[in-house]
């Protein structure tokens, strides 16, 4: 009897070594989240103590969470003593009073109690359906997938480098987390270009000081604000131009340009912010 169970574990061996190995399943992700472009920004629906809310996902925003008085009017928060104070894009200082938010639910996710602040800006530069983000606070933590094209944002642990290579290849390249600030180097015509991604901006951006004035590739889409195309854009070894940004005066003084929705509609991108790595396919 032990002859013939051991003759039939040599076959099953057998059998399993000739035959052909079976596909690997594809990445799952920890959340995919459909995403609805409204004024050009990416919005999603947020449920925060069963209460619903349309907010913006923006890795510009220093948060994980952030609503405006408005609709911190009706949610169900738990205030946090100590307000914190900074200066908006247009060097207009601000006090935000903080919260915690509990029970936060994002495309089906429970994310828990998230850390919050009040949403304030200048009404005359605030587009409407600004109700609040998602901001870095919270997706700084992961492999985020921007897939525009599709409406969706997906979600991956940091650090799932078969997820990344999935989604958008195997070439990468290197972006620096600054105090919550997503940024990385481009090689262009201007020489090197440090920009921001920012889902949170609804045009490419580049700063005036960053480009020559009165070349030939400068032209105005208004009188107000003028445009440039970057006939070469390069990131890492990728060449990304021609690209056009809108040429106007921001904040950041670190940066010379941002990647906003212009750029994020014709392409998926992977940002593994902890890592330090993107990639676009």
């Amino acid at each position: 009897m032990r002859r013939c169970a051991f003759a039939v574990a040599l076959l099953c061996g057998a059998c399993s070594t000739t035959q052909p190995p079976l596909a690997t399943s594809p990445p799952v992700p920890l959340v995919e989240i459909p995403i609805e472009l409204r004024q050009r920004l990416p919005n999603v629906e947020v449920r925060i103590s069963g209460q619903s809310f349309k907010l913006f996902l923006d890795l510009g925003g220093f948060h994980a969470v952030s609503l405006t008085r408005v609709e911190l009017g009706r949610a169900d928060v738990h205030w946090v003593e100590s307000p914190h104070t900074f200066m908006n894009s247009a060097g207009k200082m601000f006090e935000s009073r903080q919260f915690i938010a509990p029970n936060v639910v994002i495309g089906g996710a429970s994310f828990g109690d998230l850390e919050g602040g009040e949403f304030l800006f200048d009404d005359a530069l605030a587009p409407p359906d600004r109700n609040g983000y998602i901001g870095m606070g919270l997706l700084g933590q992961f492999l985020v997938v921007l897939d525009y094209p599709a409406r969706r944002v997906r979600l991956y642990p940091s650090g799932d480098r078969r997820a990344l290579a999935a989604e958008c290849g195997r070439s990468t390249f290197e972006v620096s987390l600054v105090d919550k600030v997503a940024q990385s180097v481009l090689k262009t015509e201007y020489g090197d270009l440090r920009v921001e991604w920012d889902t949170g901006a609804t045009h490419n951006f580049i700063r005036p000081v960053a480009i020559e004035r009165g070349r030939d590739a400068a032209r105005r889409a208004d009188p107000a604000q003028p445009t440039v195309t970057l006939a070469s854009v390069q990131l890492a070894a990728q060449e990304l131009g021609p690209l056009e940004f809108r040429v106007a005066q921001f904040q950041a003084p670190a940066l010379d340009a941002i990647f906003g929705t212009s750029f994020f509609l014709s392409r998926k991108v992977c940002l593994d912010l902890p890592q330090g790595l993107g990639a676009i396919p």
